[in-house]
């Protein structure tokens, strides 16, 4: 069977210059960001909104992020909104126009704390704190805010809000009375773009096998380069498997906020997307094909920090008349890097290889300089 493992390997194997914001704030934020929450009412309607932070600007003296949202709810005509925010690591507040101050939406604290806000006329108040299983990540412990007008109780929204995430859960109920609730769950998010690989970058993974093998591989940012008309940024690999070869391996990748693809010599082949449990895709190789699916949305810890969200892809190759291999597993982070790879396609018995992020360096002229790690700053 042609060894075609390290080859897609090394497609999916990126890295980034910065840790993602989510682990140092209340409600993540940074130039970038986006989510997506899958949303339906009790008739049975179905969307997704979608929210991008756009921009970071100053307005009255402060710093806010402005987040775009999309299609909120198409039903009722709310299709496009803008808010300006600002978070620290216990409080969200939001901008209310030129002079006119700003709002606390959201602040950490025991349950039964309140706040009332828009001129004591509406009140937010913590109703408890809890676990929840949302479709980006599995469980998270979050806070759960019910706010509504002091003058009509029984019309009310609940907030579910993951510390260091952001908001995961709502349950409209504010609404007309022939559609509530309206349900809205986080479903994905990531980065725009998905990477942001800085020339110089070396990331650090520790290696081993079930025999009790360990060693070091390598992922290089080197530069980048136009290849048929598109820019892509040129990764190299070393030390994947020493016990197999030890080659130095170089591809080129480029991509958007929600995918990655690969140049392939004359075009590109899609080798990752961020997108639901179940999505499934395919591209050739010379003898065969590889095929990947997204099998999970997990989260997972490895030495560089933790637990970080990530998007599980599995593939395998089937050669052109011939049987499938066996499995590999990538969990790619988004706004990070692949945090860690299972791979069942070697040799047995020393099958599995496992690799796990573990630090990220800064080459310059010939030096090694470690990067701060926000993911352990919180």
């Amino acid at each position: 069977m042609v060894r075609q493992k390290k080859l897609v390997f090394i497609t999916l194997f990126f890295v980034l210059m910065a840790a993602p914001a989510w682990a140092v704030q209340l409600f993540p934020l940074e130039s970038g960001l986006w989510g997506e929450m899958d949303k339906q009412d009790n008739l049975g309607n179905k969307w997704t909104m979608r929210w991008d932070v756009l921009e970071e600007a100053t307005l009255d003296g402060q710093n806010y992020f402005h987040l775009h949202m999309q299609n909120y709810d198409p039903i009722e005509g709310d299709v496009s909104k803008d808010i300006y925010i600002r978070s620290t690591d216990t409080e969200v507040w939001a901008w209310n126009g030129p002079g006119q101050g700003e709002t606390l939406g959201f602040k950490l604290g025991p349950v039964g704390t309140s706040w009332v806000y828009d001129g004591g006329t509406k009140k937010k108040e913590i109703v408890a704190i809890e676990d929840i299983t949302i479709p980006y990540g599995g469980t998270f412990t979050a806070y759960k805010y019910k706010h509504y007008k002091i003058s009509n109780p029984a019309n009310y929204d609940l907030e579910w809000v993951v510390p260091g995430l952001g908001l995961a859960k709502e349950e409209d109920h504010w609404v007309s009375l022939l559609r509530i609730p309206v349900n809205a769950v986080m479903a994905r998010a990531g980065q725009n773009p998905l990477l942001k690989l800085k020339e110089g970058t070396l990331m650090v993974y520790n290696s081993s096998d079930q025999l009790g093998h360990t060693w070091h591989m390598n992922m290089e940012v080197r530069e980048e380069v136009t290849l048929n008309g598109k820019v892509y940024t040129h990764l190299r690999q070393t030390n994947y498997d020493p016990y197999q070869d030890n080659v130095q391996d170089d591809v080129y990748i480029r991509y958007t906020d929600k995918k990655i693809f690969k140049y392939n010599g004359t075009g590109e082949d899609l080798v990752f997307q961020a997108a639901d449990k179940g999505t499934k895709w395919n591209f050739a190789v010379p003898g065969g094909t590889v095929y990947s699916e997204i099998i999970d949305i997990a989260q997972v810890t490895v030495p560089y920090g933790g637990p970080l969200v990530a998007y599980v892809q599995r593939g395998y190759f089937k050669p052109t008349g011939g049987a499938a291999s066996p499995y590999w597993f990538d969990y790619v982070v988004p706004g990070l890097a692949v945090a860690k790879t299972v791979d069942h396609w070697v040799d047995q018995p020393r099958a599995p290889v496992t690799h796990v992020l573990a630090q990220k360096l800064k080459q310059w002229m010939g030096d090694l300089t470690p990067i701060v790690n926000l993911l352990l700053l919180d």
